[in-house]
């Protein structure tokens, strides 16, 4: 049950003892208890304790190998020192490889494989192992290196874990800004905000987010929306989807927030998204025609109606001022110009124009009102009236027929 010796019995220059009964290190089937070395001999056999040998060998003394563990960072190289228990007695090989734990050949470390030669006497050899850079944050990972098929020695321990501490650092997370229009009352958008990795990972990032107001109200103007993001290994974006709600309502572009926390396995780059809603509710101002009788004298007042198409936020203003059609300012009208101011919420506002009556038959007349220069973002759809003085002086004729007798 030891094992082979003849290469070690003529590697080490001992002779063989042939046999001889007298000789110490001989006696047949049972042996001595040392051998012509000293060294003590293995019990062979039963169970009787009696050490018990093949005449005329040498027994080797047993050597044992055994292979560190090793611990590295990212892109430097892995040594594995493997040790011999006793000091070579012969020259003989062991041979080694590589294979992946949850380190990736080719990716995070250089498959290597070969043999280890120890020569007589030595007692330690190293086995060196590349390791690969990478920009991507991970966690330490492992790869082995193992021993086998070794000649004239046992493998005590045949394992060494190589363990990969990762260098890079973690990624930054960023969000950006978006906007969107609003839309009709009764419907609804998606703003979609992208949050990004500045870097692929290699472990799990997650991030928490929530809308916040500015200028945009939750609940009015979009719902409001919270949550976690969670970005496997290699992904690097996910999005927000923020619901906008229509109106149609003139408040101009409204502001809300998506702000980013609490983040891990990453930093925050850019932690806050502003989300633009587009107004879309333009109200249109538009005026009436309006019409008056004269009168035979003095001055009335011929009134016009100005309107907005939808109400508004904010304070709207617009110009106005008559001109002459076939009435004349002066003689027919007065001449009015001046400025119309809508207050928040307001659709309707009236403008007068004073005319003039008279005694003299005539067609009617007109004269124009001109609407321009609107503020608060409204436009003009309708901004001409016509004004028409309606005549009430009619002139009568008296028709004298002659009297005719008949007979």
């Amino acid at each position: 049950t030891t094992l082979n010796h003849s290469p070690i019995a003529s590697g080490t220059g001992l002779t063989v003892d042939l046999g001889n009964p007298a000789a110490s290190g001989s006696g047949g089937n049972a042996c001595e208890a040392f051998d012509q070395r000293g060294q003590p001999r293995p019990i062979d056999g039963g169970t009787d304790g009696i050490a018990r040998w093949d005449r005329g060998a040498v027994e080797l003394i047993p050597s044992y190998l055994s292979i560190d563990d090793a611990t590295v960072a990212e892109g430097a190289t892995a040594n594995f020192v493997v040790t011999l228990s006793e000091p070579a007695q012969i020259t003989f090989t062991v041979h080694y490889s590589t294979t992946g734990i949850t380190a990736a050949d080719g990716q995070d470390y250089v498959h290597t494989a070969g043999t280890l030669t120890f020569d007589m006497g030595q007692t330690t050899k190293t086995i060196p192992v590349s390791t690969l850079p990478d920009q991507l944050d991970e966690n330490a990972e492992t790869f082995r290196v193992r021993l086998y098929w070794p000649a004239y020695v046992l493998i005590a321990d045949g394992e060494g874990i190589g363990t990969i501490n990762d260098g890079s650092a973690i990624p930054a997370l960023f969000i950006n800004n978006k906007n969107v229009t609003e839309g009709d009352p009764g419907s609804s958008t998606q703003m979609l905000f992208a949050v990004t990795l500045d870097d692929a990972s290699g472990k799990t990032v997650t991030v928490k987010y929530a809308t916040t107001n500015d200028t945009a109200i939750a609940g009015d103007d979009y719902l409001a929306s919270e949550g976690q993001l969670s970005f496997a290994p290699g992904v690097t974006s996910q999005n927000i989807a923020v619901t906008v709600i229509g109106d149609n309502l003139r408040e101009g572009n409204e502001v809300f927030n998506v702000v980013l926390s609490t983040p891990t396995n990453a930093s925050l780059g850019d932690a806050s998204g502003k989300g633009t809603i587009t107004d879309d509710d333009v109200p249109e101002l538009s005026i009436n025609d309006s019409s008056k009788f004269e009168g035979n004298s003095g001055t009335g007042n011929m009134y016009f109606t100005v309107r907005l198409s939808k109400p508004s936020t904010q304070q709207i203003a617009v110009n106005y001022k008559t001109s002459p059609g076939t009435a004349s300012a002066g003689s027919d009208y007065t001449h009015t110009s001046g400025t119309l101011t809508f207050s928040p919420g307001e659709m309707i506002k009236t403008l007068k124009v004073v005319y003039k009556g008279d005694t003299d038959p005539e067609p009617h007349e007109t004269f124009n009102v001109t609407l321009s220069a609107p503020t608060g973002g409204a436009i003009i759809s309708d901004g001409s009236a016509t004004g028409t003085i309606l005549d009430d002086d009619t002139t009568y004729f008296t028709t004298y027929l002659p009297l005719v007798r008949q007979n």
